[in-house]
C-alpha cells in the first residue's frame, strides 16, 4: 500500500479497527485498485482523500463519522462513465464489504442510501432531517466552490473521463448538467453560506466558456484510423466504446494491442485467441464494411496509410505526441487525433495456451471479401509461422458450387488483399500465395512445409495431408486448430443477425447491384 497517502490508509484502519485486519486489508486493496483505474481522472483516490479532509474539518458537525467515511470510500468505488447505475453498484460493493465485515444492518443500510443518494445530489423527504446526508453531499460538491485554478484542472478532468464522446456531443451534455445544478440548489447543510457563492460564479463560467465552444452535432469521422489498445482493463460498458468506434471510422481501422510491461511471449499468442475473435466479430458487426486489422508487436511499424489517431488516453498522457514523433522521423506526415476512451477487454488472459511458433506454416481458403474469420486465421497463422506461410487460395473447380459466384472477387484480387493484410500484421514474413486448385495444392508439394492452420470445420483435412505427404516422402506436419469468430457472440451483438461469411458478403453485394 506504498501507493495509498499514508492519511487514507491511516483513515481507513481507523474506520475499520473492528473489522477483522485480514477482511479490512484486503478490501483496502481492491478501493485502491478500483480508484486506480486507468480511465478515472477525477473520480480517484486524491477525490477520496480531499472528501476526508473536509470531513476531518468538519467533524465537530458530523454525529456518525464511521457512517459518512465509509460513504466517502465507497461512492464511487463503481464508475463507468457510460453508465448510468454507477451508484447502485457502488451500494452493492459496500453491501458486500458490510456482510464480510460483519457490519450492524443498520449502519449498512444507513450508508447504502447515502451512497444511491449522490446519483442525484437531491434529498428525500425522508432523509431530510438527517445533518450527516447533508454535509456528506456537500463534501461531495465542495470542488465547485474550488478557486478556478484548481475548478479548471477539475473540469478538465471530467471531460477527460468522458473523452470517447465527439466535443459537440459532450459540450451539449455538459452545459444541460451546469443547468440543472444550478437550478436544483446545489448544497444542503449550513455549508452553504460560504459555498454556493463562488460555486455559481465556477459554474456560470465554465458554461460560458462551453458555449463559445458549441459547434455542429455531425460527429468527427476518419477514413483510416488507429487505436492503441492496452490488453487489460475491464470496463463493462466496452461494448458501447467498440460501437463508436466502428461507426465513426469509414475504411480501415489498425488496432495495435499493447502489452504491459514483458508480458509480450509468441509462444503464448493462442492464449489471446478469444480476445482477438471477440473484437474482430463485435466490430465486423457494429460496421460489416470497416476493414479491422489488429496488430501484435510483431508488426514493429509505422503505418504508411494516411490515418487518423483515435487517441484513447488510456495511459497518464496522450499518445498522440509520441507517435508523431515517429512519423516525423521516418518522414511522414503527421496525424490529427479523434479522441475516444478505449476498449479494453476484461482482464489478461490466462496465459496458459503454448505453442512454440513453426519455420514454414501453410493456411488454406477461399479468402474472397476477408472478414472477421478470415482475419483471425491468417493472423494467428502469420504469428506461429517464423520464416514463411504458405497461402492456398481457392480458385477453379474449388468454386464451381459457391453461391453468389458472379459476385466473388478474382483470384489476383484475393492475392493482393491477403498480402495487403499480412504485411500489416508480420511484415517480416515471407508470404508466398499458392492457387488452390484441388484439396491438397502446396501442403504434399512444399516439403520444408512443419505445421497447416486450419478452422475447426477443416481439422480433420490434416490427417488426409500428412497420409498424402508419406506418400512422396515429406515430412508430417502438424495441425494447429484455430477456432475462429462466432464462439462466444455477445448478446449485445446478435441482434443485426449478420452471418460473418463470404456468402454472406457476396450476397449482400449481390442484392445491392
Amino acid at each position: 500500500m506504498s501507493t495509498v497517502p499514508s492519511h487514507l490508509t491511516m483513515t481507513w484502519e481507523a474506520i475499520t479497527k473492528e473489522v477483522d485486519p485480514s477482511v479490512a486489508k484486503s478490501w483496502l486493496a481492491r478501493l485502491v485498485s478500483l480508484y486506480k483505474e486507468p480511465w478515472r481522472h477525477y473520480h480517484t483516490l486524491e477525490h477520496i482523500s480531499e472528501l476526508v479532509t473536509i470531513c476531518k474539518q468538519n467533524e465537530e458537525a458530523v454525529k456518525n463519522t464511521l457512517a459518512v467515511h465509509y460513504a466517502i470510500w465507497f461512492h464511487d468505488a463503481i464508475y463507468q462513465p457510460l453508465r448510468g447505475d454507477n451508484e447502485e453498484k457502488s451500494a452493492l460493493l459496500w453491501e458486500e464489504f458490510g456482510l464480510e465485515a460483519g457490519l450492524e444492518a443498520d449502519l449498512v443500510t444507513l450508508v447504502s442510501a447515502y451512497i444511491i443518494a449522490t446519483k442525484s445530489h437531491q434529498v428525500s423527504e425522508q432523509l431530510s432531517d438527517d445533518t450527516d446526508l447533508l454535509y456528506f453531499l456537500d463534501f461531495d460538491l465542495a470542488v465547485l466552490a474550488w478557486e478556478e485554478e484548481k475548478y479548471d484542472l477539475y473540469a478538465n478532468q471530467i471531460r477527460k473521463e468522458y473523452c470517447q464522446y465527439p466535443q459537440a456531443t459532450f459540450v451539449k451534455g455538459r452545459i444541460s448538467v451546469l443547468s440543472q445544478l444550478m437550478e436544483a440548489g446545489l448544497f444542503h447543510s449550513p455549508l452553504k453560506n460560504t459555498l454556493t457563492e463562488k460555486a455559481l460564479s465556477n459554474l456560470r463560467r465554465e458554461q460560458d466558456s462551453l458555449k463559445k465552444l458549441e459547434v455542429s452535432e455531425e460527429p468527427s469521422t476518419c477514413k483510416i484510423g488507429y487505436i492503441q489498445v492496452p490488453i487489460e482493463g475491464s470496463p463493462e460498458s466496452h461494448f458501447d466504446h467498440l460501437k463508436w468506434v466502428a461507426t465513426h471510422t469509414t475504411k480501415r481501422l489498425y488496432i495495435d494491442l499493447q502489452f504491459p510491461g514483458s508480458t509480450w511471449d509468441p509462444s503464448l499468442v493462442l492464449s489471446y485467441l478469444p480476445i482477438v475473435s471477440d473484437l474482430y466479430e463485435a466490430l465486423a458487426r457494429f460496421n460489416l464494411d470497416l476493414d479491422v486489422r489488429i496488430l501484435f508487436p510483431t508488426s514493429n511499424q509505422v503505418l504508411q496509410d494516411p490515418l487518423v489517431l483515435i487517441d484513447g488516453l488510456w495511459g497518464s498522457e496522450s499518445i498522440g505526441s509520441s507517435y508523431n514523433a515517429i512519423r516525423e522521423k521516418a518522414s511522414l506526415k503527421k496525424i490529427s487525433v479523434l479522441p475516444l476512451q478505449p476498449f479494453l477487454h476484461n482482464g489478461i488472459p490466462e496465459l496458459n495456451v503454448h505453442q512454440t511458433p513453426f519455420g514454414h506454416g501453410a493456411v488454406g481458403g477461399t479468402f474472397d471479401h476477408l472478414h472477421a474469420g478470415h482475419k483471425v486465421l491468417l493472423t494467428f497463422s502469420a504469428l506461429l509461422s517464423n520464416e514463411s506461410l504458405v497461402i492456398g487460395i481457392s480458385d477453379g473447380p474449388l468454386l464451381a458450387k459457391k453461391k453468389f459466384k458472379e459476385m466473388m472477387q478474382t483470384y489476383e484480387e484475393r492475392v493482393e488483399q491477403v498480402k495487403h493484410f499480412l504485411h500489416d500484421v508480420k511484415p517480416s514474413l515471407l508470404v508466398r500465395p499458392f492457387r488452390l486448385l484441388d484439396v491438397y495444392g502446396p501442403t504434399i508439394t512444399v516439403p520444408e512445409l512443419n505445421v497447416l492452420f486450419v478452422s475447426d470445420e477443416t481439422a480433420g483435412g490434416v490427417d488426409s495431408v500428412n497420409s498424402e505427404r508419406e506418400k512422396v516422402g515429406y515430412s508430417q506436419l502438424e495441425g494447429v486448430v484455430v477456432t475462429l469468430v462466432g464462439h462466444s457472440v455477445d448478446e449485445q451483438t446478435e441482434s443485426s443477425g449478420q452471418k460473418l461469411s463470404s456468402t454472406a458478403l457476396r450476397q449482400r453485394a449481390f442484392e445491392a447491384t
